[in-house]
């Protein structure tokens, strides 16, 4: 690679951080449509359009709140009819306003733990077959959306959003709520010869200045990345998971379950940015040394 140059500059600051949440003018998202095929997603303009609080928000209720509010408070933080409650990487959108005759929903049903158990299923587009987030179960009904914000485009002016900006959050949204920066990352709800990703966070605040052969500019312009600019990037460790008993820094690692195609995509991004870095930089601790762009 003689004609990749990579910049790297560290902070002192230790602590892994992000910038601060985009500002999303509220007002303008009245429609939103698959990023990928462009399909019409919402059947009726927004009652209510509202900020979600802040990541693991419910993680500190104990701290806020007494004589069991908090659990209403948990149980009680959802989209109701006609509402789209927008956060930094995802929207809540209350399933009336969904479009269901563009949209499917999976028939393997999850149960994922946020604030409180809640039984999810993956939602996909009709037309195209992109994953555009989950749908939140109330008994056997669906009640709600989760929609990512990288899968789909709405007629706000905001900055496009980017699949490898959504896992670098989930990531940290992970490491502040288990206290931990090392992740086994496991496809969800399927079985396949990928077992999925032994990741260790090593650092948030890195600025990354590159010039990348004309294969490598193609296929990151594919996957919605960032070409020849400074971006601020996440610093991991990675390597593939197996089901061997896990020894040494692996033994306390934490789980996060990612869909299918949402890990294989992160595989590919981890190892194309291996190879942007000078080969003496590659390994280090028996894994390679990668990046994950955020915005």
């Amino acid at each position: 690679m003689n004609d990749s140059v990579i910049n790297v500059r560290i902070l002192t600051d230790p602590v892994l951080k992000l910038p601060s949440p985009k500002k999303t003018e509220k007002a303008d998202i009245e429609k939103i449509f698959c990023e990928r095929c462009s399909a019409k997603l919402s059947s009726k303009k927004f009652t209510r359009t509202l900020p979600l609080p802040s990541a693991a928000w419910h993680e500190i209720t104990d701290t806020l709140l007494c004589h069991g509010t908090h659990k209403k408070m948990v149980n009680g933080c959802y989209p109701r009819p006609g509402d789209c409650l927008v956060g930094e990487q995802e929207i809540w959108i209350a399933w009336d306003v969904i479009d269901s005759s563009h949209v499917y929903v999976d028939s393997t049903r999850d149960v994922e733990h946020a604030g409180t158990a809640r039984v999810t299923a993956a939602l996909h587009c009709h037309r195209c077959r992109n994953i555009l987030g989950r749908v939140v179960y109330d008994g056997d009904n669906i009640h709600w959306a989760i929609i990512w914000k990288h899968s789909i485009k709405t007629t706000s002016k905001e900055t496009p959003y980017h699949l490898e900006s959504y896992v670098a959050h989930e990531l940290l949204d992970a490491s502040t709520r288990h206290v931990s920066y090392r992740f086994i990352i496991l496809p969800r709800g399927t079985t396949t010869a990928f077992r999925g990703i032994r990741l260790w966070m090593m650092g948030g605040d890195l600025n990354i200045s590159s010039s990348l052969s004309a294969d490598i500019n193609l296929v990151l312009s594919q996957m919605g990345g960032s070409v020849c600019k400074n971006d601020k990037a996440m610093k991991v460790l990675y390597t593939k998971h197996s089901d061997r008993t896990l020894e040494g820094i692996w033994a306390d690692a934490d789980v996060l379950s990612l869909p299918l195609d949402m890990c294989l995509h992160l595989w590919l991004t981890l190892q194309l940015s291996s190879i942007t870095l000078p080969p003496s930089k590659r390994y280090a601790q028996n894994c390679r040394v990668g990046y994950i762009r955020y915005s």
